[in-house]
Order: structure tokens, then sequence, then C-alpha cells
């Protein structure tokens, strides 16, 4: 099954995950440290991989300009993210064979995404 965020076909090369605790560090100026918890952060994803095609960048780089929620779908479920960030570094490829589905062409640029995900 392939990777598709917001209907967009991703070729996923590699996915991390993270969690963050929320602490205040204060430093008073006697004495040592005091931490303040304040909860954690949402699990948070980074997928990086392989795109095809302008259409295809741009809408994932709007994603993240619209502020709302998407369905990430992966061979492991579902699951709903919005879109913190996206980066692209276009690779110098002559011709693609990697998507040849009708809506890509072979001359078709290929771009490495970087995208930021948070549930």
């Amino acid at each position: 099954m392939a990777w598709t965020l917001a209907g967009t076909r991703i070729i996923v090369q590699e996915k991390s995950e993270g969690a963050k605790r929320i602490i205040a560090r204060l430093q008073p100026l006697s004495g040592g440290t005091i931490n303040h918890f304040f909860g954690y952060e949402t699990k948070s994803y980074k997928l990086n991989g392989i795109i095809v095609g302008d259409t295809d960048k741009n809408a994932l780089i709007a994603l993240a300009q619209a502020g709302t929620t998407y369905t990430l779908v992966t061979p492991y479920g579902n699951v709903t993210v919005s879109v913190s960030d996206v980066s692209t570094d276009q690779m110098n490829v002559i011709s693609q064979s990697i998507i040849l589905d009708g809506s890509h062409d072979c001359l078709d640029p290929v771009y490495k995404i970087t995208i930021g995900l948070i549930t």
C-alpha cells in the first residue's frame, strides 16, 4: 500500500517520531535548578521521502499553510495529522520511472521531501 497525505503520493524512505515533555527550568540566585512540569506535547512525526512532479510538491506545501487536519494513509493504518512544515530539494535526475500512472510524465521533476506532522 502506498503512503499518501491528503491524496498525494509520497515514497517514504524514513519515518521518525518523537514526544516532548514541557518543562520550565528556573535558576534561582541561590540553590539548584527548580523544574516545573506543564504536561506534554502530542506525538510528532518526520517523514523523509521522494515525490514526483511540481503539482504534488505544491500540493504538499499548501497543506502546511492551510492549518487544518489531513489523513495520512500508511501500510500500518490511517492517522489524522496536521502538517507543521514541508521542505523540498529537487533531485538531479534525467528521467523518472517511479510513478508512471498517467498523472506523471517520465520527464516530471523528482524531489526529496521532508514533512513534519503533528497528531
